[in-house]
Formats: C-alpha cells, sequence, structure tokens
C-alpha cells in the first residue's frame, strides 16, 4: 500500500527532527563531560599541610594505632569492605556489590555475609627496602602492590584477634572463610544491630606477614602484626593516599601522597584531586595555631577557641573554619580493685569523687571556655542519640562530698588525709606527658585534696609507656585517658567483666552483674527502638555507679586555608570526603 505524499513528508520531518534532538542531546552531554573533565583538570594539583597536636606515638598501622591522629592518617592510607555515605548510609568500598544491592543486602539467618572481593583495587607499593636480620637494609619482598584478595580478610581478622588490644573491634564475628579466590564468608556470633558498622575496619595485606595464603589459618601463630616489623614503619594500605618518602630522622612528619590507581572513586575518576597532604606534629595548641597563623601550615584539625580567635583576627590570608563536637571524652578512670574504690560497697565514693571535682572550673581552664566543651554525665560523648537528656552531671559541692565519704566510714587522720580501717586514703594517678593531661592532673590533685584524699602524680614518659602500665599490668589507682567513638564503636569493651584481661579496654576491671546483663542486651538487640531505650538505660545506670570521673567532650574549631576548596568535615574522622578537597592554584600563593 502506498502512502500519500503528505504523509510522506510528514514522517521524513518527524525522522529528520527526532535525529536534530538526539544530535543536540549528544552535543549537550559531550559538552557537559568535557567540561566536567576541564574543571577536574583545573582542580587536579598541589596539595597542603595540616598540623596536629603531637603525640608519642608515631605508628599508623590500624593494629598498634591508638591515637586520634593516627585514626585520621588511617582514613586516608586505608579502605574497608564497607564505608558510609555523608547521609549515613553503607557503601561498597572493597566489594564487588551496587550501594543499591548493599543497602537491602539481608544476610542468611541473620549472621551469615558473603562478598565478593573487587577485583581491581591494588595495595600501595611498599618501601624499597626493609632492615634485615642484621639491621642492614635489604630489598623488600613486599615491595610491588598486590590485587586485594579474600586472604586480606581472613588475615585482617585474624591479626586483629591475636592482637590483645584491637581484638574488641572484632569479636562480633564467629569465623571467617575464604570461598574462592575472589569470594569471602564472614559469619557474625549473633544477628547485631548495625553490623555493616562494625565491618568497617581497615583491611591489612596479608603478604607481608604470611605470604603463602594457604597458611593463613587460626591455628599458625604467625597471623599477627610484630610491633616491629617493617610494615609498621611503612604502613601499606589501598587508601586515596600512600605513604611517600619519609625523613626518619624526623617523626613530627608524615608525608603521603596521591594514590593515582584509586577505582573506588565514581568513574571516570581514579584519584584525588590533590597530589600530597602532609601532615606536621606540633608540640601544643599554642605552637600550632601560631605556625598556622604564620602560614608554615595550611590546616589545623583541632583549636580550642581561645586560639582561634586571635588567628582569625592576626591571619594575613583569608580563612575558613568549622566548629564542630568531637565523638570523645576525657575522663578519669577508676581501679576497681582498689579497696576503696571497687564494688558496690564503694559506689558513694565514687560519687563522692565526682562530686569533689570542679570540673566546670577545670573544663573553662583547659578548654578556655564554657563554649569548647560539653559537661559529661556518661559514658558518651555529646551529641549521641544515647545521652539520657533529663541527666544531669555530677554539680561540684564539697560539703556533699565530705558527707558520702563520712557516711562510707572515713575519719580525718594525720596531715588531714582520710583513713578506714587504718589505711590512709592514697592514690596514684597515672597520666600521659601533655599539656592538657598535666593541668587536669594538678586540678584533680588540689580538688582531692581538699576532701582529704592524697593523690600521688605520676607520668608515663611515652604513649607505650602509659599503654603498658595502665592497659596490661593494670598498675594505677586513677588513670587520665580520651576515648574515641567510631562506627559501630560500643560501651560492651569499656564496662563488661569479661573484658578486664590485660590489653583490653576494661583495664579498671569495672564489675557488676546487672550492667554486664544491660551490656548483653543491648548487643543482641536488632530491633532500633529497643536497642535506644536500653542504651539509654543504660546511660543512667552508669551515671549511678560512676566507674568514671566524666569530664567533658571538647567542642574544636577546624581552620584552613581558602584557597583549599570543598572541604567538608567528618566530625570523626574529618578526612573522610578529602578525595574531594583541592587547591585552588590561582589564588595567590599554591598551598604548601
Amino acid at each position: 500500500m502506498k502512502l500519500m505524499p503528505r504523509v510522506k513528508r510528514e514522517m521524513w520531518r518527524i525522522l529528520v527532527t527526532t535525529h536534530r534532538a538526539r544530535a543536540r542531546l549528544l552535543l549537550l552531554a559531550l559538552s557537559a563531560l568535557l567540561a566536567a573533565g576541564a574543571r577536574a583538570q583545573q582542580q587536579q594539583g598541589g596539595g597542603f599541610s595540616y598540623g596536629e597536636v603531637m603525640t608519642s606515638q608515631s605508628s599508623y598501622d590500624p593494629i598498634h594505632r591508638g591515637s586520634a591522629v593516627a585514626r585520621r592518617v588511617g582514613i586516608m592510607l586505608y579502605n574497608s569492605l564497607i564505608a558510609f555515605d555523608r547521609d549515613g548510609e553503607p557503601i561498597p568500598h572493597l566489594i564487588d556489590m551496587t550501594a543499591e544491592r548493599l543497602r537491602s543486602y539481608a544476610p542468611l539467618n541473620g549472621v551469615e555475609y558473603e562478598f565478593a572481593i573487587r577485583d581491581d583495587v591494588r595495595w600501595h607499593d611498599g618501601p624499597a627496602t626493609v632492615p634485615g636480620p642484621n639491621g642492614r637494609p635489604v630489598a623488600n619482598p613486599w615491595r610491588a602492590g598486590r590485587p586485594v584478595s579474600p586472604y586480606d580478610v581472613l588475615f585482617t581478622y585474624l591479626a586483629m584477634k591475636n592482637n590483645a588490644t584491637a581484638k574488641s573491634s572484632v569479636e562480633f564475628i564467629a569465623r571467617v572463610r575464604v570461598l574462592d579466590d575472589t569470594h569471602v564468608r564472614i559469619v557474625l556470633r549473633q544477628p547485631i544491630l548495625r553490623a555493616f558498622g562494625r565491618m568497617a575496619f581497615p583491611l591489612i595485606p596479608h603478604y607481608p606477614f604470611v605470604p603463602n595464603p594457604l597458611e593463613i589459618r587460626a591455628d599458625n601463630p604467625a597471623c599477627v602484626v610484630p610491633p616491629t616489623h617493617a610494615y609498621v614503619g611503612h604502613p601499606v594500605g589501598t587508601g586515596p593516599f600512600r605513604v611517600g618518602v619519609q625523613n626518619l630522622m624526623n617523626l613530627n612528619e608524615l608525608g603521603l601522597e596521591a594514590n593515582d590507581r584509586y577505582p573506588i572513586l565514581p568513574s571516570p575518576r581514579t584519584r584525588a584531586y590533590v597530589d600530597s597532604v602532609r601532615l606536621l606534629l606540633k608540640p601544643n595548641e599554642a605552637t600550632l595555631a601560631n605556625d598556622f597563623g604564620y602560614g608554615s601550615i595550611n590546616m589545623v584539625v583541632a583549636l580550642p577557641r581561645r586560639y582561634a580567635e586571635p588567628v582569625r583576627k592576626a591571619s594575613p590570608v583569608p580563612i575558613n573554619e568549622d566548629r564542630y563536637p568531637s565523638t570523645s571524652y576525657y575522663y578519669l578512670a577508676f581501679n576497681h580493685r582498689h579497696p576503696f574504690l571497687g564494688g558496690p560497697v564503694n559506689r558513694e565514693v565514687r560519687q563522692a569523687i565526682n562530686i569533689g571535682m570542679n570540673r566546670a572550673q577545670l573544663r573553662t581552664t583547659v578548654e578556655g571556655g564554657e563554649g569548647d566543651g560539653e559537661l559529661s554525665h556518661g559514658p558518651f560523648p555529646y551529641d549521641s542519640p544515647y545521652i539520657d537528656t533529663g541527666i544531669e552531671p555530677y554539680l561540684y559541692d564539697v560539703a556533699v562530698a565530705r558527707k558520702l565519704l563520712a557516711d562510707a566510714g572515713f575519719r580525718p587522720g594525720s596531715n588531714r588525709v582520710l583513713e578506714k580501717d587504718g589505711r590512709r586514703f592514697t592514690l596514684t594517678l597515672v597520666q600521659k606527658g601533655s599539656p592538657v593531661h598535666s593541668t587536669i592532673g594538678e586540678a584533680f590533685v588540689a580538688d582531692m585534696r581538699t576532701l582529704g584524699i592524697e593523690v600521688r602524680v605520676e607520668t608515663a614518659g611515652s604513649q607505650d609507656a602509659w599503654d603498658q602500665r595502665v592497659w596490661y599490668e593494670h598498675d594505677f589507682d586513677i588513670a587520665l585517658g580520651r576515648w574515641s567513638f567510631g562506627l559501630g564503636g560500643g560501651l560492651y569493651p569499656l564496662f563488661h567483666s569479661t573484658q578486664s584481661r590485660p590489653g583490653s579496654k576494661n583495664y579498671g576491671s569495672y564489675e557488676n552483674r546487672l550492667i554486664d546483663q544491660m551490656l548483653e542486651f543491648a548487643r543482641e538487640q536488632t530491633d532500633p527502638v529497643k536497642h535506644r531505650n536500653l542504651m539509654l538505660m543504660l546511660d543512667g545506670a552508669l551515671h549511678e555507679e560512676a566507674p568514671y570521673v566524666f569530664l567533658w567532650t571538647p567542642i574544636r574549631t577546624a581552620m584552613w586555608h581558602s584557597r583549599i576548596r570543598g572541604v567538608d568535615l567528618h566530625p570523626s574522622g574529618f578526612f573522610n570526603y578529602v578525595t574531594d578537597w583541592w587547591v585552588d592554584m590561582t589564588a595567590g600563593q599554591a598551598a604548601r
């Protein structure tokens, strides 16, 4: 059947119009792609330095790190199986799965998770040489980076399980099994809430420690990361940055270089925008603020307000800033093996010490004002969803504290030091050597002297010395510290009676049967509402139990030169989104 001429013309017009529309759309898409590429090219390059207050710990690997400084560096060096986006939704990092499928993933029987490991992610290259048996450098057998494999998941699990401090992070896992060269199965001990958050621990490669993957077994004592291994001094990860050439004589500096093969970013990007990041450790916050103000560093992670305000006024270059509550708090931990501190019989004594410490004044002294710290009443940092807002921190009242101590049977003895059953009330406070710890320690000594409690202060010479004495030997009466909470962090390792073995986090040997049961119920609870209710109950119960003197959550100010663009901070990791930061090379002098 022949079409009429007018119909033919109309069909031809429609066909031509459709092709033109498609061509325009294709041209627009191509223009957008070229523009995006041009923007990416413009953003590419440069680097920046950032400063933190120095700690005595210099290891950055996931097994031995113990400071917030090291954890922030780890965000840039390492990846985990699963991470989280800005909305708190899980996203795949080292597993081969779409974000949509991950969010709807249902484990078998609520405990079995089976993942395929990405085949396009490689470990960073290691150093060219490592110390040999006689201490002289030899060629590094794990120099070349290899593809990530399921055996790395198994080794990481075993290495953490075999480390006294790190094992609490993987105790929720019953076993890990490699199914084949690409698949791994993780079986939990029981169904838990927010399992993906608990699985967000960084992975480490197996081959520097156990080169043969078939030897990665639970009964192999080589499945550990020794603190003296060359890897600890030059950690290798899969993250967007890798350790660069280090000045081994200067432990106060760490140089990171962009990982050019980082396919975890959305296509077509394969690396971070900036070429390098340099960490500079400073002895105190005053020096840190001074160096930032004069431009020798481009960013500071955390400054108290009393230092931030002068810098803001005096800085010769434009700066940006952001105030945020840290996911941490300072505390004084009681050793519950002390005859005057442990058990239900001494609950009022622990409360008296809390009430007799002027924490509000101390916070002002340390932080420079009320706005730089939120007083804590219990075991959660400020802004936690598990804080019972109806509970107030213990109010400073010397008269009430003295009455509680008198009711507990204490009477003044020689030099006005309290005594009970013929024993003087004396305590040994073990602290680190930082200025903040010294200030807190001095205030604690003075406040306790007012109550009639004699406190001797002993300062550990290094982080390792503090860890050995407090975490492993439990040789203290009071320990001054600071807990930081990350993804999947909880109270179970801090306060459950089974977690008091050497190297574990309940180094105060706190023990309470009711608290144990509540912690167990909370860990087993998979209903979010019921879980939160249990945590609120724990908040109140631990406030009354007073296993610590809970001090305050610091509020900090991050500051950076305005030529560092695209900065979006994460309160705990800080550098979670560093791959999107870039240096505006046209805005004055490029960042150092």
